[in-house]
């Protein structure tokens, strides 16, 4: 696979993955690449090349019939080797045959980050420190580490693609999980060592820009999504240890592909058992975090991409929002629209009885005493059931919203138009007001131990507020070097 993987890869993936897949056939995968497509024709005939559409294909001379369609044709070298692979049985030699292709792809060594930037580059993911110290940012092939009450540049990490979508702390501190690639080229998912004592370890490549990251709450699994419209699942075990000690990553858990279009976020359940994810495609689903299997879908309810998703502190509803402009609260159980539960219903009304009183009469005179009169009871009054209360309406904002948090009675909410906002996550009341950033906020972090909360914005900023009053605490423009 290391020999024609890369030819698949550059030549044919464009037309042939995910995103666009002509004639009903697919060759991101090594699975894939076996399935027949619309044509109903083997692709691939172990053995016999002529008889491998595949190869009739790309070795045809008739431009009309040979692809790529509408590009140069492949070179007799990686035609040979298409052939040879096919003559010699096909096989696999790779680990995983419903892993993507890309990871099959040598890696090239990605560029140095610059000594200092001439131009800022927008902030598309932030991630906190667990003890609030220190925040990371995604810049040009690096990370950089800043202190957030100085504002001070405390580290760069590199080695890692040009743009980074996604950013998570292990909340052991140990590890930043990076998320990030070029889009329609290839996308990486890496975790590096915030110390840069330990090389980074690589997880995963795929066909497009990995999009999102998370860990976790015990921090032993790790979940991505990206522009391949694939969910990767990780175990994290104790099958080796960084510069510091802290576990790293043993084996993959497995790829999901449910959605339809990008995965542009996702969350564990505060339990961790349970995975959402919300896509490009206008819907949300729940997995098991464990097997990855469906649970629950949230469909025909979002009239656009969706672009942030986040669970309730019981675990038991969720949060989401995107280009549509509103708050979607609903049940993860079932996929529907959150309904408060109906209260209680009323005791039913107690019969009433009367008696209808006798006169008083001596022994003597009870020969003549008239039968007593049995009692007298009125039908009991039915109880009208309390109607249950009308759900809470969730805001309809003016502009996108780009990620959303949640940290215990607060639902913050990061904005094209700039504005972090907050609500009451079961009343959606409005609370604290925050100064706007000046251009789109597409990053969003809260640190519930420091009270801090930080957005970045698409012109380079990252402000960082206090969650409870307010009040802007720093605010600097992410690129080393900038302006001095």
């Amino acid at each position: 696979m290391n020999e024609i993987a890369p030819v698949l890869v550059s030549r044919c993936l464009g037309c042939h993955g995910p995103e666009k897949t002509r004639g009903g056939y697919r060759v991101d995968t090594f699975s894939r690449l076996l399935q027949p497509g619309g044509s109903k024709d083997p692709a691939v005939t172990p053995a016999d090349p002529a008889a491998s559409s595949i190869y009739r294909l790309i070795a045809s001379p008739d431009p009309d019939q040979r692809m790529p369609k509408k590009g140069e044709p492949l070179p007799p070298d990686q035609i040979t080797a298409i052939r040879t692979w096919i003559e010699h049985g096909a096989q696999f030699d790779g680990p995983d045959p419903a892993a993507s292709l890309s990871a099959y792809v040598p890696g090239t060594a990605h560029p140095d980050a610059p000594a200092v930037y001439r131009r800022p580059v927008p902030i598309t993911a932030i991630a906190f420190s667990p003890d609030g110290r220190t925040i990371a940012v995604g810049g040009y092939n690096e990370v950089t580490l800043w202190d957030t009450r100085t504002s001070a540049l405390v580290g760069r990490v590199g080695g890692i693609p040009r743009q980074t979508q996604g950013l998570a702390w292990s909340p052991d501190g140990a590890w930043i999980a990076v998320a990030g690639g070029e889009p329609g080229v290839a996308g990486e998912l890496r975790l590096i060592d915030p110390a840069g004592q330990s090389p980074s370890q690589l997880l995963a490549r795929s066909a497009d820009v990995q999009l999102c990251v998370r860990f976790s709450p015990d921090g032993r699994r790790l979940a991505s999504g990206g522009a391949d419209n694939a969910i990767r699942l990780f175990d994290l075990t104790d099958t080796g240890d960084n510069a510091a000690g802290a576990r790293v990553p043993a084996k993959a858990g497995g790829v999901i592909e449910q959605h339809a279009d990008w995965v542009t976020d996702l969350a564990f359940s505060p339990d961790g058992r349970h995975l959402a994810t919300a896509s490009r495609d206008k819907t949300c689903r729940v997995f098991d975090a464990n097997t990855g299997a469906t649970e629950s879908a949230y469909v025909e309810q979002h009239s656009d991409a969706v672009f942030a998703i986040a669970w309730s502190a019981d675990g038991k509803q969720i949060y989401s929002a995107g280009r549509d402009r509103k708050v979607h609260y609903w049940t993860a159980a079932d996929g529907l629209p959150y309904k408060p539960p109906a209260p209680a219903p009323p005791k039913p009304a107690l019969a009433v009885t009367t008696t209808k009183p006798s006169s008083t009469t001596s022994p003597t005179s009870a020969a003549t005493t008239k039968p007593a009169t049995r009692p007298a009871t009125k039908p009991a009054v039915a109880a009208t059931p309390p109607k249950p209360p009308p759900p809470p309406t969730p805001p309809t904002l003016p502009s996108d919203i780009l990620r959303l948090a949640i940290t215990g009675p607060r639902l913050f909410l990061a904005c094209s138009d700039g504005q972090l906002r907050r609500y009451h996550p079961l009343t959606f009341a409005p609370q604290t007001e925050y100064a706007p950033l000046p251009d789109s906020a597409y990053a969003l972090a809260v640190n519930e131990r420091t009270g801090q909360i930080a957005a970045g914005s698409f012109n380079g900023e990252v402000r960082i507020w206090s969650m409870e009053t307010g009040k802007v605490q720093t605010t600097f423009i992410a690129a080393p070097g900038y302006g001095k």
